[in-house]
């Protein structure tokens, strides 16, 4: 999936995941679902909101190509990813 200009300086990420059948182990996704980033470059930085969930992380990176690292700030949900240290 590519990345797509929502409007001058304004980029939508994310993913399809029409595999996954449950959202927080308990709604049901007959569907699938989307993961939904936004990329916004200002003039002297860029903010990256949001991710996507870890299996679809190659879709994302790739769209991430051609962004400099050094000036992204990102804003994501509160996601555990990996289960915290008991």
């Amino acid at each position: 999936m590519e990345k797509r200009q929502i409007k001058e300086g304004i980029f939508w990420l994310g993913a399809i995941d029409w595999e996954r059948r449950l959202f927080d182990s308990l709604i049901p996704l007959p569907d699938g679902t989307t993961y939904n980033a936004y990329l916004i470059r200002g003039s002297s930085k860029t903010a990256l909101l949001d991710t996507v969930d870890p299996p679809m992380a190659d879709v994302w990176m790739d769209q991430l190509s051609g962004f400099s690292p050094s000036s992204v700030l990102t804003a994501g949900a509160a996601r555990p990813w990996r289960p915290l240290p008991a």
